[in-house]
């Protein structure tokens, strides 16, 4: 679903066998993972996510996160990689 970044650590956030949230910390830089995992997209100099698990994209120009569609967890979007969510989806105000 996403994956964030913890110094040399990432935290992935996967769906698991019965749609359940499943939470892994693994010691793997998120550069590492993002290479490994090239369908996420870079979203935050913290966050990958993957853009299926995405459902909308919320908020004023500067304080901008993606909802995800399993979870309440809110991802923010820094405005440097704001390219890369806008052919997602389109914003919602």
């Amino acid at each position: 679903m996403y994956v964030k970044a913890q110094q040399n650590y990432v935290e992935l956030v996967l769906k698991g066998a019965n749609d359940d949230v499943v939470r892994q910390l693994v010691r793997i830089t998120l550069q590492e993972t993002e290479q490994q995992i090239p369908e996420t997209i870079r979203v935050h100099r913290s966050y990958l996510v993957n853009p299926i698990q995405v459902s909308e994209v919320v908020g004023p120009k500067r304080k901008r996160s993606i909802k995800l569609k399993m979870i309440s967890d809110e991802i923010p979007i820094s405005s440097t990689y704001q390219k890369n969510i806008d052919p997602i989806l389109p914003t919602q105000p």
